[in-house]
C-alpha cells in the first residue's frame, strides 16, 4: 500500500492571507452574466419540463425559477455587502440570469 503524504483539504478562506478579502473576477461566462450557473438551471428547468411533456413539471417549473431567481437576487445582496468590487462588477455586467432576459 502506498501512502501519500499530502495536507488535509484545506478551504479557502485558510489559504488565502491573514486579513485578505476575495475580490470579484469578470472572465469566462461571468463576462456576460452574473450567474452563469443559475441560468443554466433556468434552462434546464424549462426545457426539461418540456422535452418530457410532463405537464405537471410544466405547472411546478415557474415555481422552480422564481425560487432560483429568489436566491440569485438573494446571493448578490450579500455579495455586494461583503464582496469588494461587486457592485461596479454587477453595474459593469447586466444581465443576472440569461442575457437579453434578465
Amino acid at each position: 500500500m502506498i501512502k501519500r503524504n499530502r495536507p488535509p483539504c484545506t478551504s479557502a478562506s485558510r489559504a488565502s492571507p491573514e486579513g485578505a478579502r476575495p475580490e470579484s473576477r469578470s472572465i469566462g461566462p461571468y463576462r456576460h452574466v452574473r450567474h452563469p450557473l443559475y441560468g443554466g438551471a433556468v434552462l434546464y428547468i424549462s426545457s426539461a419540463r418540456l422535452l418530457l411533456r410532463s405537464w405537471c413539471g410544466l405547472v411546478l417549473a415557474p415555481f422552480l425559477i422564481a425560487a432560483v431567481a429568489f436566491r440569485a437576487v438573494m446571493e448578490e445582496r450579500l455579495l455586494s455587502a461583503e464582496l469588494d468590487g461587486y457592485a461596479a462588477y454587477a453595474a459593469r455586467v447586466r444581465w443576472r440570469l440569461l442575457p437579453w432576459v434578465w
